[in-house]
């Protein structure tokens, strides 16, 4: 296996609490400008009692660490007991481990990568082996896709 030019699966770590408290200080806003795009029979009612919470313990402001919020993990973050299997695929595939460098925005559950300087989550070495391995794949670099999509099956069920 080759390595990979170092993919665009990073995160930026220049974002700033000034930043934060602007976008969270306009979210109520935002929310309400998307909100008539919901189909409700495309809502599982699941899905309608999780927004409820979300809704009553994020608005108006978000709080800094809104990703540790337990509905936003329960649904949106995988747990570390894909780490031991993914990580080392990674580390193999890219020279640079910078690429697996969380954001801080939002607080979520990070650790070190074993070795490095560098910070991360589960949920972003998730995301850059599932990406990395269709670059494998397909043989196509991910710099060449104009967008990624994200279909996670499961949440149509």
């Amino acid at each position: 296996m080759t390595p990979a030019p170092r993919p665009a699966v990073g995160r930026d770590q220049q974002f700033s609490g000034h930043d934060f408290a602007d976008l969270a200080g306009r979210f109520a806003e935002k929310l309400e400008h998307v909100r008539h795009h919901t189909e409700p029979r495309y809502v599982r009612t699941d899905w309608t009692r999780r927004n409820a919470e979300l809704e009553r313990d994020l608005l108006p402001v978000p709080p800094q660490d809104f990703l540790r919020h337990p509905a936003i993990r329960f649904q949106m973050f995988v747990d570390e007991y894909v780490v031991p299997h993914e990580l080392p695929w990674i580390r193999t595939y890219v020279s640079d481990i910078e690429v697996l460098a969380e954001s801080p925005v939002g607080a979520p559950p990070m650790f070190a990568v074993p070795d490095s300087s560098v910070q991360t989550s589960s949920n972003t070495v998730h995301q850059a082996y599932h990406l990395l391995r269709h670059q494998d794949a397909s043989g196509r670099q991910l710099s060449e896709a104009d967008t990624i999509v994200e279909w996670v099956a499961d949440l149509a069920a």
